[in-house]
């Protein structure tokens, strides 16, 4: 099983060659499924992605979640219709669930999405209401919905295995991972807590911290890296932020409580 995390969003690339190696498994029919990868000519599934809006600018409701999908077979000059659907649970996979609510999570799915003549990948998009979904870090609200992929008069299900994905879509910005790594790049008692908009203003000072995996420099640059933060703290006309789920004050040193008096 094959996990991937995404920021922002995200998505699976095959090779092409790959892709037209399995014309033979399939022929005469085209074969429809979730983007994976190959390894060694196996079909190693993704089927479980998670998708975060936390850094995308809160003032933008409707947002897309884009989902890679390929088929197996022969390419043709026209437009190829497949279907997807929502479904309660997985029938490969006893531990996902859906608890999205169309109209509520995300806006109703197409009758039919297609691939462009003459291709073998496209991209479906899932568009999410975000305005349903909690930005606090600390209750780290996620909701899950599950897609399945159903056989259309252009296509049978290719793949079994890439035949459902689960999509995990939050609206909050988790601590990164190297937030609170002893002596990781040397910083070490220099972020102090966590709140997001402390995450921002390093993200605003270097793009390099904008990846929640691992830090965008060089393990070497201790010193350019400690003056980031140096920068990031004293920020003029950033500080205080306002936390938007308790009104309290943050600085980068502290917290002010909303019924402090």
């Amino acid at each position: 099983m094959k996990y991937r995390l995404f920021l922002v969003l995200a998505g699976f690339l095959l090779l092409a060659s790959c892709e037209q190696g399995m014309d033979t498994l399939y022929e005469p029919y085209n074969g429809v499924y979730f983007t994976g990868e190959f390894e060694r000519g196996v079909f190693i599934p993704t089927d479980s992605m998670t998708v975060s809006f936390g850094l995308r600018d809160a003032s933008i409701r409707f947002d897309t979640v884009r989902i890679k999908v390929s088929f197996s077979g022969r390419q043709v000059d026209r437009a190829t219709a497949f279907k997807v659907r929502v479904i309660e649970k997985s029938e490969s996979h006893e531990e996902f669930r859906n608890d999205m609510v169309e109209g509520v999570h995300y806006l109703p799915l197409e009758e039919y999405y297609y691939f462009e003549p003459n291709t073998y990948e496209t991209t479906m998009n899932l568009i999410i209401d975000r305005s349903n979904f909690s930005t606090n870090y600390q209750t780290a609200e996620e909701h899950s919905i599950i897609l399945r992929l159903e056989e259309s008069e252009d296509f049978v299900v290719g793949v079994e295995e890439g035949r459902e994905i689960m999509i995990n879509v939050n609206n909050y910005l988790k601590e990164p991972a190297w937030w609170d790594l002893r002596g990781y790049y040397g910083i070490e008692g220099k972020l102090g807590f966590y709140h997001p908009e402390k995450w921002k203003a390093l993200i605003y000072v270097n793009e390099g911290f904008g990846d929640a995996a691992e830090l965008g420099f060089p393990s070497n640059n201790t010193v350019y890296i400690n003056n980031l933060i140096s920068q990031a703290a004293a920020l003029p006309n950033w500080w205080p932020k306002v936390d938007s789920e308790t009104g309290d004050l943050i600085y980068w040193d502290r917290i002010e409580t909303a019924n402090a008096e």
